[in-house]
C-alpha cells in the first residue's frame, strides 16, 4: 500500500504541474471558455440528467434539457466576461490602468501573472485612487488592436501599460545554456498626444521625454538560474515605472495634488545624493542619479503650485503644509525664493508672523532685492511701528522703473493691505503704504489724494516725522531714476 499510495501522488503531482495548471491559466482566454462551456454540458448530460428522471412531473425532459444547459452556459459566459476584465460596469479609482502582456512563450505566464498581481496589491495599498486592471496573457497582441480597445472602453479605462516580451535560450558557454526572459518594450498609451509639453511653475515635461529619463540603466532582463533576484528586480522596475507615468499623467489631467501623493513616493535621497571619493578626488558614480535628479525637479514645481492652488482655494493649511513639506526634503533648490517668500506669505495669514519674517529673511538672502522683499520687510515696519525700515523699504520701492517689471499683481496687493488695515490699530501708516503703492502702481489720483490728506495731518507728523518727510518727496519729487534709467533714455 505505501508504494501504492507513493505511485499514486506522482500522478496527481505530474497532472497537477501539467495538465491542471494549464487549464487554470486558460480560463481567462477564449479556449478557456469553451472548455468552460464543454465541461459544463459534459457534467450536465453525464451526472444531472440520469438524476432528473427520476422527476420527470417538474418538467417535460426535452424542455429541461434545453433549457438548463442554456442557462448554465449564459452564467458561465457572464462570469467569464467578468472575470477576465472583458467587461465591466462600474468606473472606480481616480485612474484606471489597463496592464497588458505580449508573451512568446506561454511557460512564464503564471510567473509574469504572480509579479503583476505583487505590484496591483503594493499600489493598491499606498494608492488606493489608482485601479490597476491586468488583463489576460496575449489578449490584445499589438499596439494598434490595444489602442483600438482603449478608445472603445473610455468609460472604464483611462490608459495602458503594454509590455512586449520575448523569452528562449540564451548560450553561456559550449556545455550551458539558461531561460532569458526579456521586456523588450513598455509602451504606455492614453487618451492625450504623449508628445505634448506642459509647463509646470517653472519647468516643462514632455511624457515621451520623461519616460526615457525614468527607465535610464534599467535592467529588464530575467534568468532562470536568478529568478529570486530577477523577479525582485522586474517587480520593483514595473512597480516604479507604472507610478511614475501615473504621476505624470495625471499632471495631464490637472490633478496636481493626486500626482504629488504618488510621485514623492518615488524620491530617494540616495539615488539623490553624489559621494564624492576623498582618495581618487572625483565623484563616485550613482547610475540613479539623472533619473531621481529629473522626478526632484517636478516635485519641486508639484509642490509650489500645489499650494497656490490651495492657497487660491482657500485652503491656507494645506498651502502652508505642502511647502513645509517641501522643505523638509529639500531644504534648499533652484527654486528657494518662490518657496520661501510664499511660505512667509502663508505664516502670516495663519498668524505666524515671526515665522513669516523667517522666511522673509531667507528669501532675500537669495534675492535681495525683489520687489516681494522690499513689500515684505515695508509692511513688517509698519506692523512694528518702525520708521527705518518703513523708509528705507518704500524709498527702494520708490525706483518704479525696476518694480514695475514683476509679476506682482499691485491691485490685488492693495486690497489686501485694506483688509488688513481694518484689523490693526495704526490707521494712517497703513493709509501711507495703500497711498503710496496706488500713487506709483495703480491709481495715482487715488493715491496723491491719499497721501495729502496725510502730509496736513499735524498728528501724523507728530508721531511719524520720517515717514511724513517721506510722504512730501513722493509728492514733490515722484519715483526715483538711477543712473542707469538716465543714461538708458
Amino acid at each position: 500500500m505505501p508504494i501504492l499510495t507513493y505511485k499514486i501522488n506522482i500522478v496527481i503531482m505530474k497532472i497537477e504541474e501539467y495538465q491542471i495548471l494549464k487549464i487554470l491559466n486558460e480560463r481567462n482566454k477564449k479556449r478557456g471558455l469553451l472548455l468552460g462551456i464543454c465541461s459544463l454540458i459534459s457534467i450536465y448530460f453525464f451526472f444531472f440528467k440520469p438524476i432528473l428522471k427520476e422527476y420527470p412531473d417538474l418538467l417535460s425532459v426535452n424542455q429541461i434539457n434545453i433549457l438548463i444547459p442554456i442557462i448554465l452556459i449564459l452564467l458561465i459566459y457572464i462570469l467569464w466576461l467578468f472575470t477576465s476584465n472583458r467587461i465591466a460596469l462600474f468606473r472606480t479609482g481616480e485612474l484606471r490602468i489597463g496592464l497588458f502582456f505580449n508573451l512568446e512563450d506561454e511557460i512564464y505566464e503564471e510567473k509574469l501573472k504572480k509579479i503583476s498581481e505583487n505590484i496591483i496589491d503594493e499600489i493598491k495599498e499606498k494608492h488606493n485612487n489608482i485601479k490597476i486592471t491586468f488583463y489576460p496573457i496575449n489578449f490584445k497582441k499589438s499596439k494598434i488592436s490595444i489602442k483600438k480597445y482603449l478608445e472603445n472602453n473610455k468609460h472604464i479605462i483611462d490608459c495602458i501599460v503594454y509590455a512586449k516580451i520575448s523569452s528562449g535560450n540564451i548560450k553561456i558557454n559550449e556545455n550551458n545554456s539558461e531561460n532569458h526572459l526579456i521586456i523588450d518594450e513598455i509602451n504606455f498609451i492614453g487618451n492625450f498626444n504623449v508628445n505634448e509639453k506642459l509647463r509646470i511653475f517653472k519647468t516643462s515635461i514632455k511624457l515621451s521625454n520623461e519616460l526615457k529619463i525614468r527607465n535610464l540603466n534599467k535592467n529588464w532582463s530575467y534568468v532562470e538560474s536568478n529568478s529570486l533576484n530577477d523577479k525582485k528586480k522586474i517587480q520593483h522596475n514595473l512597480k516604479d515605472i507604472i507610478l511614475f507615468y501615473s504621476g505624470i499623467y495625471l499632471i495631464y489631467e490637472r490633478k496636481i495634488k493626486s500626482s504629488l501623493n504618488i510621485l514623492k513616493t518615488l524620491h530617494s535621497k540616495q539615488d539623490s545624493t553624489i559621494s564624492f571619493d576623498e582618495e581618487k578626488k572625483e565623484i563616485k558614480g550613482n547610475k540613479n542619479f539623472i533619473l531621481a535628479s529629473r522626478l526632484n525637479d517636478i516635485l519641486l514645481n508639484l509642490f509650489i503650485i500645489n499650494a497656490r492652488i490651495s492657497y487660491e482655494n482657500l485652503d491656507k493649511n494645506d498651502a502652508y503644509n505642502s511647502l513645509k513639506e517641501c522643505e523638509k526634503i529639500f531644504p534648499y533648490h533652484a527654486q528657494s525664493f518662490d518657496h520661501f517668500i510664499s511660505l512667509a506669505r502663508y505664516s502670516y495669514d495663519l498668524g505666524k508672523i515671526e515665522e513669516a519674517k523667517k522666511y522673509t529673511k531667507k528669501a532675500k538672502e537669495i534675492n535681495k532685492t525683489n520687489t516681494a522683499i522690499f513689500l515684505n520687510e515695508g509692511f513688517f515696519g509698519i506692523l512694528d511701528q518702525n520708521e527705518n525700515v518703513i523708509c528705507y523699504n518704500y524709498e527702494q520701492l520708490r525706483k518704479v522703473h525696476i518694480h514695475k517689471k514683476s509679476l506682482m499683481n499691485f491691485t490685488e496687493i492693495i486690497g489686501w493691505l485694506n483688509d488688513e488695515k481694518k484689523k490693526n490699530n495704526n490707521q494712517e501708516l497703513f493709509d501711507f503704504i495703500i497711498g503710496f503703492l496706488n500713487f506709483f502702481y495703480s491709481d495715482k489720483k487715488n493715491g496723491e489724494d491719499t497721501l495729502k490728506i496725510l502730509v496736513k495731518n499735524f498728528e501724523f507728523a507728530e508721531k511719524y516725522p520720517k515717514v511724513n518727510l517721506l510722504c512730501n518727496k513722493i509728492l514733490n519729487e515722484g519715483e526715483i531714476k538711477s543712473n542707469y534709467f538716465r543714461k538708458y533714455n
